[in-house]
C-alpha cells in the first residue's frame, strides 16, 4: 500500500506471471486511521495469543 493521495494497493508477481495491479483506494473520513487502529489490534491480539 502506497501512502499518497489516493491510496493505491498494488500486487505485483515479477517471477510468474511479470503482471502488477494497482487497485486506487477512497478512504476518505478517517477510514484509514480506523483501519490502522483495527490492524493495531489484531496484530497485539495475534501476538497475545489471541
Amino acid at each position: 500500500m502506497r501512502a499518497a493521495e489516493p491510496f493505491v494497493v498494488e500486487v505485483r508477481d515479477p517471477v510468474q506471471s511479470g503482471v502488477t495491479v494497482s487497485v486506487p483506494l477512497d478512504l476518505r473520513d478517517g477510514r484509514a486511521t480506523r483501519a490502522t487502529s483495527r490492524l493495531t489490534r489484531l496484530r497485539t491480539a495475534l501476538a497475545d495469543g489471541g
